[in-house]
């Protein structure tokens, strides 16, 4: 199941249904969000226009006056609806997705400007979170940063970020990487254009653990300030995996050792979800020192074996080195296998020449010879 959340900041504008089905049919979209709808009462809104057909079902919270206003709506083929919560500020639905026995809990949210109005938000929030279990996600626009790097061209609020982190601390939840861009939101144009974080995905632990290989990725802007953020489950093709290892690996000699000497040396103060993402940096790092290592030690070998082959071949072939004049090369008898080294046979078939072995057939190894013996 894969899921859009948008700050679409205004249902009316002429070209925004279109520009909402686009994206639900590229990314394959089964549940969408939408924030500042800024109708007052959907009566009339055509929503077969966004979704692209009819096979859907709706919640909603109507704005105040020009602000606010959220909708969710799901593919009701995949998700069935057990229960709805709605707030000014959050749309809960809960249900379950086909095949899946747990419930899911998906929180649609756009906070409110002021930080003690969000305190009490996040306080609504955990109370609500604490009384059902199941798979969690709140998505939406927060209306804050987590760290400074999370905002550009603007006043950092510290203490604003430290009432979100402490919510999202308290709950345990947990952000995937977001790909695409590194800000979501944007206000004016060019090198002073302020830059934010504020629209996201939070998901529970279980949620991580049993969907970890899933990719958030933020879409370009059109016709909102906000970035569309898809959350796919089922992971389209958004780029390289930031960590891959490869089952070879194992195999080699030093693996293991290199993870653990990584773990062992890792050393780092702070959020789990930052810990946890640092870790598995600092393993990376150290995982293409170790690769790095292996393919210059397998190098080294390979040449050593090369120019032990030539050392050898030299003495055989003595008394035809010494001559300024060669014969015909052709291709080297089967008998002469039996007394060609084991490890040199490797290598490829040798030629004869005046009844010596020469080298590989192969034109470089041939060259390589014909200049190692001038």
């Amino acid at each position: 199941m894969n899921y859009l959340s948008l700050n679409i900041r205004g249902l009316g504008e002429e070209g925004k249904a279109g520009w909402v089905k686009d994206i639900i049919r590229e990314h394959k979209i089964n549940f969408m969000g939408l924030q500042e709808t800024q109708f007052g009462s959907l009566i009339g809104v055509n929503w077969q226009s966004f979704w692209g057909n009819n096979n859907f079902h709706l919640e909603h919270v109507d704005a105040h006056g020009r602000s606010g206003g959220l909708v969710s709506l799901w593919d009701p083929s995949i998700f069935t609806k057990s229960g709805v919560l709605k707030g000014r500020h959050y749309l809960l639905v809960s249900g379950f997705i086909k095949g899946l026995s747990s419930e899911f809990h998906l929180m649609n949210v756009y906070a409110p400007h002021k930080t003690r109005e969000k305190r009490v938000l996040w306080e609504d929030i955990k109370s609500i979170m604490d009384s059902k279990q199941g798979f969690w996600m709140l998505f939406g626009d927060f209306n804050s940063v987590r760290y400074e790097e999370d905002r550009k061209n603007s006043v950092f609020d510290p203490s604003d970020a430290q009432v979100f982190n402490d919510f999202i601390y308290s709950k345990g939840l947990m952000e995937f990487t977001m790909k695409g861009r590194k800000f979501t939101y944007c206000k004016g144009k060019g090198v002073k254009a302020k830059l934010r974080k504020i629209d996201r995905f939070l998901v529970s632990h279980n949620f991580v653990d049993a969907w970890s290989d899933a990719c958030l990725v933020a879409l370009p802007r059109f016709l909102s300030d906000h970035s569309p953020l898809v959350l796919a489950i089922d992971p389209l093709d958004f780029g390289p995996k930031p960590f891959r290892v490869f089952n070879s690996w194992g195999e080699k000699a030093g693996f293991d050792e290199a993870i653990k000497n990584a773990i062992d040396s890792f050393c780092f103060s702070g959020p789990a979800d930052l810990y946890l993402a640092n870790k598995l940096i600092h393993v990376k790092k150290a995982l293409k020192v170790w690769v790095a290592d292996v393919k210059l030690k397998k190098k080294k070998i390979g040449r050593i074996s090369w120019w032990n082959s030539i050392v050898l071949m030299k003495q055989w072939s003595k008394e035809s080195y010494q001559r300024k004049k060669y014969g015909r090369l052709k291709s080297v008898k089967l008998p002469l296998w039996r007394w060609i080294p084991r490890n040199l046979r490797t290598y490829g078939s040798f030629l004869e020449l005046d009844g010596h072995p020469l080298v590989m057939t192969t034109p470089l190894s041939f060259m390589g010879l014909l200049r190692a013996r001038k």
